[in-house]
Parts: structure tokens; C-alpha cells; sequence
């Protein structure tokens, strides 16, 4: 149970990045707006013949691109955490070993989320409609997560062999 709650107190710093550095900020809430605007309206009309036509093809793929992009701030923020010497101050804490990482790779899975959540509300506010129900909508959604989840585990594993971020 400590272990849970030392985790879960580390995700909260974790998530905490977010609100303190604006390129991660940015990087989580304009760029896939700004992909969505992109694709749709410049490649929307040459290739589907409508924007909004190609909107419901692109959307998906624009989620997935900037889901798994994501996967790679995973090892880019563990590395610079070890380079700053955080973890040898968390390893001189009476906290469970795994904590840490764990707590990097949950605070990503949110951020996941919320980049995917993002980039579905800009889809729809430009028209994107859903054509399934609202279980397979959230399944689709649990799936995509889970993917990142197991790719994030390789940028997990450069995050901490690398010589630097």
C-alpha cells in the first residue's frame, strides 16, 4: 500500500510538468489542433475532395501519429531526471525503488490521454462524427493507450541507457 501511495505521489509530480514547462504544455494541447487544421484543410480538399470528407479518414491516423509521439517524451524526461541527479535523491528516500519509474511511465499514460482527448474534441468541433457507439468509442480509446503504454517502454529503456537526452 506505501508503495501505491509514494507511486501515485510521483505521478502527481510527474503530471505537474506539464503546467511548469510550456513546451511540453504546447506540445500537448496545440500541436494536435494544429495537425488536425493542417491535414484537414491543407491535404483535405486535394485528396478527399472536401475537408470534411477527409477529416473522417485522417482523424484516427492524426491520433495514433500523436499518440506515439508522445511515447517519446518518456524517455526524454526519465533521462534528463537521471542526468539532474533527481533519482539519486529519490533513491536516499525511504520510497519503494520502482516508484519512481513508475510513477514516469503513469503520468505519461494521463498525458496520453489527454492528448487523445484533444485531438478528438478539435476533430469534432470541425466536424469529425463517430459512427459507432460509445462502448467501442472508449474501447478503441483503452486500446490506444495500452499500445503507448507497451511502446513507451522503449523509450523507457533509451531513457535510461542513454548518455543523454
Amino acid at each position: 500500500m506505501n508503495t501505491l501511495r509514494q507511486t501515485l505521489v510521483l505521478t502527481r509530480r510527474s503530471l505537474l510538468r506539464i503546467k511548469t514547462n510550456p513546451e511540453e504544455l504546447m506540445g500537448l494541447t496545440l500541436m494536435p489542433v494544429m495537425f488536425v487544421l493542417l491535414f484537414t484543410y491543407v491535404f483535405g480538399g486535394a485528396i478527399a475532395g472536401s475537408p470534411s470528407a477527409y477529416l473522417q479518414y485522417a482523424l484516427p491516423g492524426i491520433i495514433v501519429q500523436g499518440v506515439f509521439f508522445s511515447t517519446m517524451y518518456t524517455g526524454f524526461y526519465l533521462n534528463t531526471d537521471i542526468r539532474s541527479g533527481i533519482f539519486d535523491r529519490f533513491r536516499s528516500l525511504p520510497i519503494a525503488r520502482s516508484a519512481p519509474l513508475i510513477a514516469q511511465v503513469l503520468g505519461d499514460l494521463v498525458r496520453y490521454a489527454i492528448g487523445i482527448a484533444i485531438t478528438l474534441g478539435a476533430g469534432l468541433a470541425l466536424g469529425f462524427r463517430v459512427h459507432t457507439g460509445p462502448v467501442q468509442t472508449l474501447a478503441a480509446f483503452a486500446a490506444l493507450v495500452a499500445t503507448a503504454f507497451a511502446f513507451s517502454w522503449a523509450y523507457t529503456l533509451l531513457g535510461l541507457v542513454a548518455r543523454s537526452a
